[in-house]
């Protein structure tokens, strides 16, 4: 009997901040890691609202992200 893990949608909102002036982050690369800190591989750009969607399992994850100048900001999303 096949054992099925149940998924959900996931979306992250990445906004840019200059000076107060808080707009999406779109096109900004943003990157999906395990709990444990190991790279799953994917990674999805912004869309013009500042959004990304993955479909994951019901566990604990990260997502990084691209800012300028050059520098990678860290979501922990662990459960």
């Amino acid at each position: 009997m096949p054992h099925t893990i149940d998924h959900q949608d996931v979306t992250i909102t990445v906004e840019k901040n200059y000076n107060g002036d808080i707009q999406p982050g779109e096109s900004i690369n943003v990157y999906l890691f395990t709990a444990y800190g190991s790279t799953m591989s994917q990674v999805q750009a912004a869309d013009s609202l500042g959004q990304v969607t993955f479909n994951l399992p019901a566990q604990g994850r990260f997502f990084t992200f691209d800012t300028w100048p050059l520098k990678q900001d860290i979501i922990d999303l662990r459960q």
